[in-house]
């Protein structure tokens, strides 16, 4: 599945116009039997973890794990209709498998009274075509299934002015929001984000940027607001702030502590934290060895203060094997041939595209350095140590 979502999601610009109706917005759930895992598959569950293996090519472990929670299966009639429904309404394989891969226990789906009438409600609300539909399926398959899936829908599409593409991005990337409850859950959490000053358009790109800050409950996400208020000190409305937001969300409080702890390991004090933290809050959504990688990188071979770090984090959102360290060779060979005063220092130079870099840095430097390039290229590759 992993492989196939840029392909699913390169497809997804949409342009049919918009109007949800109520007609036929009540849902049917009915599933064949209980769906619940069992911890010890009977041996019924190994049928529907063969079928698994053989009809989507699941891994053994993958195959028994999922096969769990449509053990009570005792044959694979039901998943073959199931499959079938789908392929009739224009479902891919690559989609089908998706799909199966989310979520297997669709295929215990019982077809004529609960997939064939919500895929007929879905359809006649006459917002979707049968691939966007399709497509949304593919990624969300919770709808298939859930009983408030179009009052879901059309508060969202609402929030959205009605923009299907932003609509479908938001399902996309926050999976479980087709089952949070509007009034008990989002509600209260768009009202506490209003109180921070934010916009309706700031939510939204909450919503499609930063998925994790809608999985946090009412209370936890009132910590998280408080603090990037108080402790950073940033000021309610700005972008920085729904920036900071975002990335934190996405990291939890206790890894923040941790981050924290691991950015003051190499020397800084917790103002140098916060304030690297303010200028680019994404710092903190990489893990610790990655972090850990490039920061003695730089500090050491790069010849950074941890000042510099400070006052310029987004660096360390670069690779470490493709842009810092290639990039840094090369301004240390230039600096032995005392050449560097002529292209800038050193985060100007490793934010260059690739092509600038080349027109800029390398080419620019080949009369006194005739294998410069070569150099460079063969610092990227990996060929010689850095």
């Amino acid at each position: 599945m992993a492989m196939m979502l840029p392909l699913l999601k390169r497809s997804l610009y949409l342009t049919s116009p918009l109007s949800i109706t109520p007609k036929n917005a009540t849902f049917i759930l009915r599933l064949s039997s209980s769906a619940s895992a069992t911890q010890n598959p009977s041996p019924k569950s190994n049928i529907m973890a063969d079928y698994l293996i053989k009809s989507f090519g699941f891994p053994p472990q993958k195959a028994a794990t999922a096969s769990n929670y449509i053990a009570h299966s005792a044959s694979t009639e039901n998943a073959d209709s199931v499959r079938n429904f789908l392929e009739r309404h224009g479902f891919t394989e690559s989609q089908i498998h998706a799909i199966v891969s989310w979520d297997a226990r669709i295929l215990v789906a019982n077809v004529d009274e609960t997939l064939r009438p919500n895929y007929k409600a879905l359809r006649d609300i006459g917002y979707f075509s049968d691939a966007e539909l399709n497509r949304l399926l593919t990624y969300h398959p919770r709808i298939f299934t859930h009983p408030r899936a179009i009052p879901r829908l059309n508060f969202w599409k609402e929030f959205l002015m009605n923009d299907k593409k932003k609509l479908l991005t938001a399902f996309v990337r926050n999976p479980g929001l087709i089952c949070q409850d509007i009034d008990s859950g989002i509600t209260p959490k768009i009202s506490l984000l209003k109180d921070y000053g934010l916009s309706q358009n700031d939510i939204a790109i909450l919503l499609l940027r930063g998925p994790g800050v809608f999985r946090r409950s009412v209370t936890s996400m009132e910590a998280l607001l408080n603090m990037i208020a108080k402790e950073l000190q940033l000021a309610d409305k700005s972008w920085k702030f729904a920036r900071c937001l975002i990335a934190l969300s996405s990291i939890g409080t206790d890894n923040f502590q941790v981050k924290k702890e691991l950015f003051m390991s190499f020397g800084w004090t917790e103002r140098d934290f916060l304030d690297a933290l303010r200028r680019d809050p994404l710092m903190v959504r990489f893990s610790e060895e990655n972090i850990r990688g490039k920061v003695e990188f730089l500090v050491g071979k790069g010849g950074c203060e941890n000042s510099y770090i400070v006052s310029h984090p987004s660096i360390l959102g670069f690779s470490l094997e493709k842009r810092l360290m290639p990039r840094c060779h090369v301004m240390n060979i230039l600096k032995s041939s005392n050449l560097v005063g002529r292209v800038g220092n050193l985060y100007n130079v490793i934010c260059l595209t690739e092509k600038k870099f080349l027109d800029k840095v390398i080419f620019p430097n080949m009369a006194r350095l005739p294998e410069l390039h070569d150099t460079y290229i063969a610092a990227c590759a990996s060929q010689i140590p850095l």
